[in-house]
């Protein structure tokens, strides 16, 4: 039982991060509202920009991760380190394919290994205010709906 539980728990991860990239797809298709831009100035378009990030991309991408990963731990019965890890590391292995397959992607047949370590860099955000956006929202959502779904709740006794 404890080994379908921890592939399960890599699975879990894997299908979870699967779910958050289309998610990101369908976040980042929806358009800015006509005038948004115009109406910060061309002074604070920094500053439009990681408001529309925030508002229309981080934010639903943190809830809908938090959410799956709380439903995933419970449905799980996660209590136990190792399958936290093996959680994270099937999220992990999701990620980095389609992070490797998009740099391979791009690179040319006969590129150098710095060449595509430059392709990867691409994915890395260029300002500190573009961090909560991307992939590090349905991080951070993830390890907080795992945090959520195995707090507090082993042990308990209930009173008739």
């Amino acid at each position: 039982m404890r080994l379908f539980r921890h592939f399960f728990a890599l699975a879990a991860g894997f299908v979870a991060m699967e779910i958050l990239v289309f998610v990101a797809g369908f976040l980042a298709a929806r358009n800015t509202p006509r005038g948004y831009f115009e109406y910060f100035g061309r002074e604070n378009q920094e500053a439009a920009l990681a408001l529309w990030s925030g508002v229309a991309f981080s934010l639903p991408m943190f809830v809908s991760a938090t959410f799956m990963a709380w439903v995933m731990g419970r449905a799980l019965k996660i209590s136990n380190k190792s399958a936290l890890v093996l959680f994270a590391v099937g999220a992990a292995g999701s990620f980095a394919i389609y992070l490797l397959s998009a740099a391979l992607a791009t690179t040319s047949d006969s590129s150098l290994p710095g060449e595509l370590w430059q392709q990867l860099t691409i994915y890395w955000p260029q300002a500190y205010w573009q961090l909560p956006g991307g992939p590090w929202a349905g991080w951070l959502g993830l390890a907080f709906g795992l945090y959520l779904s195995t707090r507090g709740h082993h042990g308990q006794r209930t009173e008739a």
